[in-house]
């Protein structure tokens, strides 16, 4: 009924040490989850998750308590998600960063039949560079790729199509109000750059023109 795998500290005021992160989690098959597959809020860093199943999570219907996905992580650096299957979730979205996320990427996942609020990557107040590339996103009641409130994120080579309601790719300012590390995010220095969208409108937006990049999109 709630979080499938937790991994760190399991609390947002938890002082990291050295000791934590450094997560290998490869070859699992989650499903059925109520609120979260994989859930972690500090002492995620270095952490690999590869080749892992996601499915049918968010039954709970408790998105709009923002922290339903299938994999959602709190200040996460140097992090690597890569050769994942997500699919067939309701009321999550797939992978979502929140917060102060740094160094990470987001590589060679399947997203598939997903009903969200939020999107099948959704990156949220992140001030470093964070990678997202070579995904495929598919029929997501959502949107594809939000980075919201982002600066210097990369979303590169990604294959988006049959989204909804928010679009494709977006690059936004819709959580301005919210602050981390004592400011928010401005949405620049964002770079959109060689991906194929199919449908889904707006297809690409920025939230503004400071420093963004958009180019070689199909």
């Amino acid at each position: 009924n709630g979080v499938g795998l937790s991994i760190g500290a399991e609390s947002w005021d938890a002082t990291v040490d050295a000791g934590m992160g450094h997560h290998v989690i490869r070859r699992n098959h989650i499903r059925r989850c109520g609120v979260c597959g994989i859930a972690g809020a500090r002492g995620v860093h270095w952490t690999l998750v590869e080749d892992n199943c996601l499915e049918h999570i968010g039954h709970q219907d408790l998105e709009r308590m923002y922290e339903c996905a299938g994999v959602k992580f709190h200040f996460a650096q140097s992090s690597l998600i890569r050769g994942n299957v997500f699919r067939h979730l309701e009321h999550a979205g797939g992978i979502w960063l929140d917060v102060d996320n740094a160094n990470n990427r987001i590589t060679g996942n399947v997203f598939a039949d997903i009903g969200t609020v939020t999107a099948a990557v959704y990156s949220e107040l992140n001030y470093e560079c964070n990678l997202i590339d070579h995904n495929v996103i598919w029929d997501v009641r959502g949107t594809g790729i939000h980075a919201d409130c982002n600066e210097c994120a990369v979303i590169a080579h990604n294959l988006v199509a049959r989204t909804a309601a928010g679009g494709a790719i977006r690059c936004s300012l819709n959580q301005a109000a919210r602050h981390s590390s004592g400011r928010t995010g401005l949405c620049r220095a964002n770079q959109v750059i060689n991906n194929i969208v199919l449908a889904g409108r707006p297809r690409v937006h920025f939230g503004r023109r400071e420093q963004n990049v958009c180019d070689g999109n199909l």
